[in-house]
C-alpha cells in the first residue's frame, strides 16, 4: 500500500510508518525473546510458558465489543448484530487469523526454545496455535 500511487500521500505515509512500527518492534521482541528465556530459570519458564498463547490470543483476537458497536452503529438490530458476530467469529477462523498473525511471535519462541517444555507446547497446542 504504501507504494500505490491511487492511493492519497498520508495514507500512503501512515501505512509505511506503521509497516516501520512493526519491524522495530518484531525485531525489539525477538531480540529480548532470545536473551530473556534463556536467563529464566526453569521453573519459571514452566510457570510462564503456558500463559503465552493467552497472551497471544489478547493481543491478536478481535475485538468483539468494538465491533458490536460498530454493527450497531451502522443500524444492525442485536439480534442481526448476534448473528453477523456469531457467523463472522467462528472458533475455527479466530485461531487460524490469530495463528497466522502470530506466526512471527511462535517462530521466535520455537527459536528461544519454549516449546520445548511440555506444558508450554500443550498450551500452544490446546489453543491451536501449533499442530
Amino acid at each position: 500500500m504504501p507504494n500505490d500511487k491511487r492511493l492519497p500521500e498520508g495514507i500512503r505515509e501512515t501505512v509505511a510508518d506503521h509497516a516501520d512500527d512493526e519491524t522495530k518492534h518484531h525485531a525489539y521482541f525477538s531480540t529480548l525473546l532470545r536473551y530473556l528465556w534463556p536467563a529464566m530459570t526453569r521453573q519459571e519458564q514452566e510457570l510462564a510458558g503456558p500463559y503465552i498463547p493467552r497472551l497471544i490470543f489478547a493481543f491478536l483476537e478481535p475485538d468483539y465489543p468494538s465491533i458490536a458497536l460498530g454493527l450497531t452503529a451502522a443500524g444492525l438490530n442485536p439480534e442481526e448484530v448476534e448473528q453477523v458476530m456469531t457467523e463472522t467469529y467462528t472458533h475455527e477462523i479466530v485461531v487460524e487469523d490469530v495463528r497466522r498473525g502470530a506466526a512471527p511471535t511462535l517462530q521466535y519462541f520455537v527459536e528461544a526454545g519454549a516449546l520445548e517444555h511440555n506444558a508450554t507446547h500443550e498450551a500452544f497446542q490446546e489453543a491451536g496455535l501449533i499442530p
